[in-house]
C-alpha cells in the first residue's frame, strides 16, 4: 500500500495547477477518501517520503514550502527506496 499512496501522491501533485497548501490538502484528502485509507495512512506515509520523519510541522504547509520540484523529487527517491526494499 505505501507504494501505491507515494505514486498517486506524486502525480495528483504532479499533474496540480495551483501550488497553495489549501488546494493541496483538499487534493490529498480526495485522494485518501478515494482510496478508503484513514489519515496516518495517507498523510504518515507522504510526511516520512517528504522529511524522512513521522512528526513534522504541518504536512501541507511543508509541502507548499518544499515547492513543486522539490517534492515530488523526495517522493520519487522514496518510490525508488520502497522498491528496493520489496521482495523479488
Amino acid at each position: 500500500m505505501p507504494r501505491i499512496v507515494l505514486r498517486r501522491t506524486h502525480d495528483l501533485l504532479a499533474n496540480l495547477t495551483t501550488w497553495e497548501q489549501t488546494i493541496i490538502e483538499e487534493q490529498l484528502r480526495a485522494l485518501m477518501a478515494e482510496l478508503a485509507l484513514k489519515p496516518r495512512q495517507l498523510f504518515g506515509t507522504v510526511r516520512v517520503a517528504l522529511s524522512g520523519r513521522k512528526a513534522t510541522p504541518p504536512l501541507f504547509p511543508m509541502i507548499e514550502i518544499l515547492q513543486r520540484q522539490r517534492t515530488l523529487n523526495r517522493l520519487e527517491r522514496a518510490l525508488i527506496s520502497h522498491h528496493g526494499q520489496q521482495s523479488p
